[in-house]
């Protein structure tokens, strides 16, 4: 995947403004995680703003999080950082600056909170990946993923493609994404929104016909391709009341299963007739209904 190109004058500065010294030929480290800078193979990163098992690999650039909780952001520089996953972790906000990163499972990140304005900032990177049965939850208060490309003067702006193989996505933000043109979705598909579809040559969502560019409020990619029906056409209905949802147009025989945004199952049962009603805490829930589903909140 093509890098971003920096004139001499621009990585110069990106050198004094790191404010960290170490030798002539190596002044930034290779990633933050927490405010701890990291040049080198470390086997215990420890700092007060990280707990759990963080270790970092330099020779394949490789960091490992183990149940690791960070209280602040990770900020990858000039290099491909492959973050490990085992367990569940949680951080911040994650920075990428300038080039790409890949999340290898089988553990769950977590990233950002529903009053941090941008949860991963990308938007010096040409590739985002998620494979390996890596989960990625993310959310924001107003973008998820922002992938605004912001080099003043260059002629030819770089936007990512996000690679993602039999892995699971979730965004929960007024804007999911911004600026991520192309989607290469590997043994993976879009569940939410169930209206949005997904082209595999383009590697594009289009709703009504139409390109999009970003999707709002909740998205979610699943791994496997097994019963995702291509007209995308729903004919059940789900929304939230008071205390509860209810879904009509219901055939017998079907799985109804509900979960939380975490992607915890809360109900599930097979349809005996067309319409049912489940009593379900306030929140945001998920309907998965015979390979499709909807987001819907309980008020």
């Amino acid at each position: 995947m093509k890098k971003a190109i920096f004139s001499t004058a621009l990585f110069a500065l990106l050198l004094l403004c790191s404010g960290v010294a170490r030798g002539q030929n190596d002044t930034l480290p290779d990633i933050f995680i927490g405010g701890v800078a990291i040049f080198e193979t470390n086997d215990s990163i420890s700092g007060e703003n990280i707990s759990g098992k963080a270790s970092y690999d330099a020779e394949t650039q490789t960091l490992t999080l183990d149940n690791v909780t960070v209280s602040g952001s990770i900020d990858i520089w000039r290099k491909h950082i492959r973050i490990t996953l085992l367990g569940e972790n949680t951080i911040q906000s994650l920075f990428i600056a300038p080039d790409s990163c890949t999340v290898v499972g089988p553990g769950i990140l977590n990233i950002g909170t529903a009053t941090l304005s941008i949860a991963v900032d990308a938007g010096r990177t040409a590739y985002l990946g998620l494979k390996q049965q890596a989960v990625l939850n993310i959310t924001a208060s107003e973008v998820g993923i922002s992938c605004m490309y912001d080099y003043i003067g260059d002629v030819n702006p770089i936007y990512p493609v996000f690679d993602i193989d039999n892995s699971a996505l979730s965004i929960s933000a007024p804007t999911c994404y911004y600026l991520i043109p192309w989607w290469r979705l590997e043994s993976s598909h879009l569940a939410v929104p169930s209206d949005v579809n997904y082209d595999s040559e383009t590697l594009m969502f289009s709703q009504d016909g139409e390109i999009l560019y970003s999707i709002h409020d909740y998205m979610e990619i699943r791994p496997g391709t097994v019963g995702v029906r291509e007209d995308r056409k729903i004919e059940w209905h789900a929304w939230g009341m008071d205390g509860r949802i209810r879904i009509d147009g219901l055939g017998e025989g079907q799985v109804v299963e509900v979960v939380n945004l975490n992607g915890q199952q809360e109900y599930l049962e097979i349809a005996t007739t067309s319409n049912i009603i489940i009593p379900l805490v306030k929140g945001i829930h998920i309907v998965r209904i015979g390979g499709m589903a909807v987001k819907t909140i309980v008020k």
